[in-house]
């Protein structure tokens, strides 16, 4: 995807390769600690958990590194689990959003009329509603045990009128150019030009606006979890980590900062990453 000068670019900048390097790290732990960390259900209360009721500190307990919750379960296998399912939920949301969006900007861009009108008119009708209250609404008539994957196809499906509107504007203008018209005159049909000519010159752009909405995901998914709407009861994930620590958050704010540190680190990541991707790539904001 990146040629040696854009390669060179993000090597360059200062926020590509701090991005990189934090979602990289993040992804490294959510992906090797749980081999190592205790089961991140299991009722450690006898040794995490002191008798007036409070979570022992990090290190006082030997194979504990990040000490227990209020129950006693181990802090750090949940946040390693839980950045797990944050991540995962954030990167197929992202993805699922991204296929409709492309898919549906570029053919609306591409065939005009009255498919285009329709397609802008559902983008704007999505876009003027505030995108969580939305989700929230649509995740509260949906059964309470849709799952993970039932919030991807939630978050995914209402996600994609920002780059649909993006890729519709680009195709608008791939559409125009010399070598498109001139397959077209050639006999070439719409889905080989689209194909061959008009998303291979949209990726750089995709890409870009792809990172940032993986953030926008993690977000979208720590605000419904931490609002009990999100992924089921007794799943780790980082917003559910924020809020079951809210009732002791004073008394014991270590945690409530450490699942959210984690995310804001993949936040800020994913966001620094898009950064560094579009100046490498020369896409404009």
């Amino acid at each position: 995807m990146l040629d040696e000068d854009a390669r060179a670019r993000f090597r360059a900048s200062v926020v590509g390769p701090l991005g990189l390097g934090l979602v990289a790290a993040l992804a490294l732990f959510a992906l090797l600690v749980p081999w190592f960390a205790p089961d991140p259900s299991a009722d450690f209360r006898s040794a995490l958990v002191d008798s007036l009721g409070v979570p022992r500190p990090p290190l006082a307990v030997a194979g504990h590194l990040l000490g227990g919750d209020t129950i006693g379960r181990d802090v750090l296998a949940r946040l390693a689990h839980g950045g797990r399912v944050s991540l995962t939920v954030a990167l197929l949301a992202a993805g699922l959003s991204t296929l409709l969006g492309v898919g549906v900007g570029v053919t609306a861009g591409y065939v005009g009329g009255r498919l285009d009108a329709a397609a802008l008119f559902v983008c704007d009708v999505l876009l003027s509603m505030p995108f969580l209250l939305v989700v929230m609404c649509a995740r509260k008539v949906l059964p309470p045990d849709v799952g993970v994957f039932g919030l991807v196809l939630l978050l995914g499906a209402l996600s994609w009128p920002s780059l649909a509107r993006i890729v519709r504007a680009r195709t608008l203008v791939l559409r125009e150019l010399e070598y498109v018209t001139a397959a077209r005159a050639m006999g070439a049909g719409a889905p080989s030009i689209l194909v061959r000519h008009v998303v291979p010159n949209l990726t750089n752009t995709v890409v870009v606006y792809a990172a940032a909405l993986v953030a926008s995901m993690m977000l979208a998914e720590s605000s419904l979890s931490f609002l009990g709407l999100g992924v089921p009861t007794g799943t780790p994930s980082w917003g559910s980590m924020l809020e079951e620590s809210r009732e002791r958050l004073f008394d014991v704010p270590r945690l409530f900062a450490f699942p959210a540190l984690p995310l804001v680190a993949g936040v800020l990541g994913f966001h620094l990453l898009g950064q560094g991707l579009r100046d490498a790539l020369d896409v404009e904001a």
